[in-house]
């Protein structure tokens, strides 16, 4: 971009002056958003705090993601509950965006691929791991809702 009518000291502040704003843009996105720091999931082996609601229920459940893959979710509130997603109303990932968040139903394969990252178990469960978990929490079950 040409500014003729400009001298060179007024073309070098007016470049300066977009640099500055470019840099302090930067900055500014660079704090935005969900902290690593503050995100259970990327401290430990900590899946995400979620809220959920079912499908024909007028009260939240809250706990965390143990795992998420194409037929539904597991999650641990005051149990360990295995949930199918058409029983799903809605579910909000604690401090993460729409991106995670789930309506009614099936959320897709890549919505649910995209929870499974930030649950628990990512890879699943069961088998003899299932099992530990259940122990650890004292059930002999899995608790499911379809």
């Amino acid at each position: 971009m040409s500014l003729p009518h400009l001298t060179s000291l007024q073309r070098s502040g007016a470049v300066l002056r977009v640099a500055a704003v470019a840099v302090s843009l930067t900055a500014v996105a660079c704090q935005w958003g969900t902290r690593p720091a503050t995100f259970a999931p990327a401290l430990g082996p900590e899946g995400a705090r979620v809220t959920l609601r079912l499908q024909a229920e007028s009260v939240d459940r809250r706990g965390e993601l143990f795992v998420a893959d194409t037929a539904g979710l597991i999650y641990h509130g005051d149990r360990v509950v295995r949930i199918a997603w058409q029983r799903v109303a809605w579910i909000d990932v604690e401090k993460l965006g729409s991106d995670y968040d789930v309506g009614r139903g099936n959320p897709g394969p890549t919505k649910s691929a995209r929870l499974a990252l930030v649950s628990r178990f990512p890879q699943g469960l069961s088998g003899g791991l299932l099992a530990r978990v259940l122990a650890a929490f004292k059930q002999d079950s899995l608790d499911l809702i379809r």
